[in-house]
């Protein structure tokens, strides 16, 4: 099958970062895999202790154990690198790390492939990325591997509306049209900042909620939208933001946990502004790799859906720039940046149940 990228992550590989490694995280590992590490580990090719697998409660029938871990690092990872990667090959890595940073939907028009900024190496390529975004064939998604994710071949198309299905090719233009604001050729230095056009979108999400079949194509009809945004400022929804970020804290994982939104959003917001505005193209991108390949074009209920699961992403990023920024004089750098979009990865992709998520956002 082929494999869709935005064309900012095409070019991704392993850094040895070591962000997964130390996460803390459980790290299952399939039996083959195990059988590979137990060999290498018995002839002394990787040092480990002697329990370097344990037993995860109620783990399914193909996985052996879960690796072991010293402290919060995997038990493997030493010298900032992975042993299993560096003797093995990435083919003996459990699945998860074969697929980490990658998060997969898969349909009938291929593999698309977005990646978590939890990894320093991915969140690094949102600030070196030059040029305007495109949506671009790739390299296979996982090296020697076979893609997991959320796999919607031979079913429905997404949802329009709760009453209307789209097509494929229809989703295909408009998951373009998304990305040509976001970082894309309709903005790809951040011109506008995400706050108009997220409200650019919106207002196009509605309208075509509105199309019915019988007059013109879907795609069609995402071309015909305008080229520029309905305002060139808008503020942050406050108040719906706040009930985004509760939403996604509800939506959490057991045993995860996250802190409440900080103290004075609001009136501290006012410090960052200018930092934010002058890093829209960075966050432009960002938002763009939560909408891209998103679940949640198949687990929402229609494209209006699908821009509230980015305002989430948005919301996030907001509140969580403000914690770094707070020891950075409430300034936002670079540095802080960083940090925020890390963070709002690891609640949005790796802690969250989009289960839940979804049920919530979709409401009854």
């Amino acid at each position: 099958m082929k494999a869709f990228w935005l064309s900012m992550h095409a070019g991704y590989a392993c850094r040895d970062a070591g962000a997964c490694c130390t996460a803390g995280w459980p790290i299952p590992i399939e039996w083959p895999q195990a059988a590979h590490v137990r060999a290498a580990v018995a002839g002394g090719h990787l040092r480990a202790a002697v329990r370097w697998l344990g037993v995860a409660a109620d783990q399914p029938p193909d996985v052996a154990g879960v690796l072991a871990t010293d402290g919060s690092s995997c038990i493997f990872h030493r010298a900032h690198r992975c042993e299993i990667h560096t003797v093995l090959g990435h083919g003996a890595l459990p699945s998860c790390c074969q697929h980490f940073p990658r998060d997969c939907v898969i349909d009938d028009r291929g593999v698309f492939v977005t990646l978590s900024h939890y990894c320093p190496t991915a969140a690094g390529l949102l600030f070196s990325y030059d040029g305007a975004l495109e949506i671009v064939a790739g390299p296979p998604p996982v090296p020697g591997g076979v893609a997991e994710g959320l796999d919607a071949r031979g079913l429905l198309p997404p949802l329009l509306t709760r009453q209307v299905l789209m097509d494929l090719p229809g989703l295909s233009a408009w998951q373009a049209h998304v990305v040509s604001w976001l970082g894309g050729r309709r903005n790809p230095i951040g011109r506008w900042s995400p706050e108009p056009v997220l409200a650019r979108l919106e207002a196009d999400a509605r309208t075509l909620a509105a199309w019915r079949p019988g007059t013109l194509s879907l795609g069609d009809a995402v071309a015909g939208f305008d080229d520029q945004p309905e305002s060139s400022v808008e503020r942050p929804r406050w108040d719906e933001e706040r009930a985004l970020r509760r939403m996604a804290r509800e939506s959490l994982t057991p045993p995860f946990t996250w802190p409440g939104d900080p103290d004075d959003l609001e009136a501290a917001w006012i410090h960052l502004s200018e930092g934010w505005t002058a890093r829209a193209g960075i966050i432009n991108r960002f938002l763009a790799a939560h909408a891209f390949a998103s679940w949640m074009d198949y687990q929402g209920d229609g494209v209006l859906c699908g821009i509230r699961r980015v305002r989430l992403a948005l919301a996030v990023l907001r509140a969580e720039a403000l914690r770094p920024a707070r020891a950075e004089n409430d300034e936002l750098t670079d540095g802080t940046l960083m940090q925020a979009i890390r963070q709002t990865d690891l609640l949005l992709v790796h802690l969250i149940d989009r289960q839940r998520l979804s049920a919530a956002m979709t409401g009854p």
